[in-house]
């Protein structure tokens, strides 16, 4: 179910949802079971390997493993200036970007690490970031 076929709108959701559901258990202050947390790891795991555990069909795809037909994107990060398309602009008129290229509000000094990039793809990323499907 959902409103979109975007598998990065499904991983959002689900973040935002765990997310609104802790936030309405701790005003509540019910003594329920502890919480499992829902990551970033968790919901690419629901969207490959436990998506097709689902299906009934994790025996031949959802991860690299031999025997298992190969699924995969290949993703780009940083999208270019091209693939932004048009930019708007704030009441400043100062302009703006799509998605996180050139304006960082994050910006630590240091290298995002992989683990960081991963989450930013998640939580920012669209089809703009997908570079080839197999």
């Amino acid at each position: 179910g959902g409103y979109s076929i975007s598998m990065l709108n499904a991983m959002r959701t689900a973040l935002l949802t765990h997310k609104a559901i802790l936030i309405s258990s701790a005003e509540r202050k019910e003594e329920e079971e502890e919480d499992v947390p829902v990551t970033s790891e968790t919901v690419f795991w629901m969207a490959t390997q436990g998506g097709a555990e689902a299906l009934n069909l994790g025996h031949e795809i959802g991860s690299f493993e031999a025997g298992k037909r190969f699924d995969a994107l290949m993703v780009e990060i940083e999208a270019s200036q091209e693939q932004l398309g048009e930019h708007y602009y704030d009441d400043s008129n100062v302009q703006r970007h799509h998605l996180y290229h050139n304006i960082d509000p994050f910006d630590t000094g240091r290298s995002p690490t992989d683990m960081e990039e991963f989450e930013r793809f998640i939580h920012l990323g669209d089809s703009r970031n997908i570079k080839q499907v197999w």
